[in-house]
């Protein structure tokens, strides 16, 4: 037995060691950089990054909207400035060295991978009015890392993955790698927070990236937002030979040009106030134009007025979604039954058709007798409900300031609204995408409720996040990602195949 033991311990002393060396030499087998290159056909564009200068290579610069290309971890992407020339002619294109590539000083990282590319997004972003984003194999992480914390135009990845650590797990299944992997390029994780239109190019025969891990990121892309397109002769290093991989790109980047996305007409809850929504307008962006609606804070109690003032603020000559938050849900579905012209969709964020809470309806005749104030019992109890453990300083002075700017009278008539309402045959007869977010951890609007949405429009989206009642404000950025996906998609609903 003694012989047996040590051949165990010897067997697995050889094991350790060799997980040792990969671990030692992890960078050498992902990274490979390439020699100085010297092109005559474009130009050196030299940034700053790090302490250090990374050589980018230009072509037609002058042009309004451009691309960047992040290559794999052994692509010389001077070699690759024909090809770009010929494939995007009406593109700038900026063709990307990591640090250590090409001559560039530096030893390569994930950390300073994304940090050099956030860097050379943000010079070229400064020349050019739209920007445009391409990874292909190591590069697609990186271009992901970059579209989630960028506002690109678009984002285009080819032979992509959804981490380093799965695809490595594929090559080497007999080693601990989520143990040993120090650079992971999470894209599926990144992908949750990409706003811009996604093209996934994937190649069929690809033995280095995996079509399950190809795949994995397919799925994490938000669906309104995600185009693919699989290449079944196409391995990992020719698929950028495959006939029509040209024509995808020239398609992609052409498509949507002008205003990317309707106005997003938001309808306020049970304050009425609007002043509300400034956390999710900042986490918007920009590029989307918004427009709230308020209501008087002395009137407009039932929802006929609500949805009469609504109306009277529509876009007169835009395409627009409207956004119901909580109390306004029965606002935006009742207008959107009516098709005015100029809807593309409506956003239902954590409300309802119906009486949310039908077992309530006791307390409706002591509803002129409660107190209803911005401060004290009715203030906590209202924080509870609407915020719980996602309450911060800067929440809760917000909460506080709202609730006290709204008389008790308004807010008991429209409670009196909510247990009247009921606009479950207008959901029906509505012809527009909807999108329902919900909150997972709402104490104020059962997950019932939600439900009840789904079953009268069986096509609606729905979206849980993880937060509380007050959802656009908790998580903004979460219901952002969401919320730009929708808008996206009502403007522009085909998809590449």
């Amino acid at each position: 037995m003694e012989w047996i033991a040590f051949v165990a311990l010897v067997a697995f002393a050889l094991y350790a060691v060799m997980c040792c060396v990969l671990y030692v030499m992890q960078d050498r087998l992902l990274y490979f950089p390439t020699p100085e290159a010297r092109p005559g056909a474009a130009a050196a564009l030299l940034i700053h990054s790090g302490g250090i200068v990374l050589k980018v290579w230009q072509l037609h610069a002058g042009l309004p909207r451009a691309l960047i290309y992040f290559g794999g971890n052994a692509e010389d992407v001077a070699a690759k400035i024909a090809e770009f020339a010929a494939a995007l002619p009406d593109r700038a294109i900026y063709l990307v060295h990591y640090r250590g590539y090409g001559g560039n000083a530096g030893t390569p990282s994930e950390q300073l991978l994304v940090a050099d590319a956030q860097a050379i997004y943000d010079d070229i972003s400064r020349r050019h009015e739209q920007v445009a984003v391409m990874g292909r194999s190591l590069g697609s992480g990186v271009a992901s890392a970059v579209a989630a914390t960028r506002p690109v135009e678009k984002l285009i990845l080819v032979t992509p993955y959804d981490s380093i650590v799965n695809g490595a797990a594929d090559h080497y299944g007999w080693v601990p790698v989520r143990w040993l992997v120090k650079d992971s390029y999470d894209s599926v994780r990144r992908m949750r927070d990409v706003h811009a239109p996604v093209l996934a190019v994937v190649a069929a025969r690809d033995d280095v990236i995996l079509r399950s891990r190809s795949d994995a990121l397919v799925a994490a892309i938000p669906a309104p937002l995600r185009h693919v397109k699989i290449f079944p002769e196409a391995t990992h290093n020719d698929i950028n030979l495959q006939p029509g991989y040209r024509e995808l790109l020239r398609e992609f980047l052409a498509r949507g040009r002008g205003p990317a996305m309707p106005t997003l007409v938001l309808i306020p809850g049970l304050d009425g106030t609007g002043d509300f929504f400034p956390p999710l307008l900042e986490s918007l962006g920009d590029d989307v134009r918004t427009h709230v609606v308020r209501y008087p804070v002395a009137g407009a109690y039932d929802y006929a007025t609500c949805q009469q003032l609504v109306r009277a603020k529509l876009p007169a000559d835009e395409p627009y979604v409207l956004l119901g938050e909580s109390f306004s849900g029965p606002v935006a579905i009742s207008l959107a039954a009516q098709a005015p012209p100029g809807l593309a969709g409506i956003i239902l964020c954590c409300t309802f058709v119906a009486n949310p809470r039908p077992r309530l309806a006791f307390i409706r005749p002591l509803l002129p007798f409660l107190p209803f104030h911005g401060s004290g019992s009715s203030l906590r109890l209202s924080r509870f409900l609407v915020l719980g453990r996602w309450i911060t300083p800067a929440i809760r002075e917000l909460h506080q300031k709202i609730l006290s700017s709204v008389p008790a009278n308004t807010i008991r008539r429209r409670l009196e609204a909510v247990a009247d309402c009921d606009v479950r045959e207008s959901l029906a007869g509505v012809r527009v995408p909807i999108m329902c977010l919900a909150a997972r951890h709402d104490r104020l609007i059962p997950r019932a409720a939600a439900r009840l949405i789904r079953r009268q429009a069986p096509a609606a989206t729905l979206v849980e996040i993880e937060a509380p009642h007050c959802l656009l404000q908790c998580e903004p950025r979460q219901a952002a990602t969401q919320i730009r996906a929708f808008l996206y998609s009502c403007n522009s609903r085909s998809k590449l195949s």
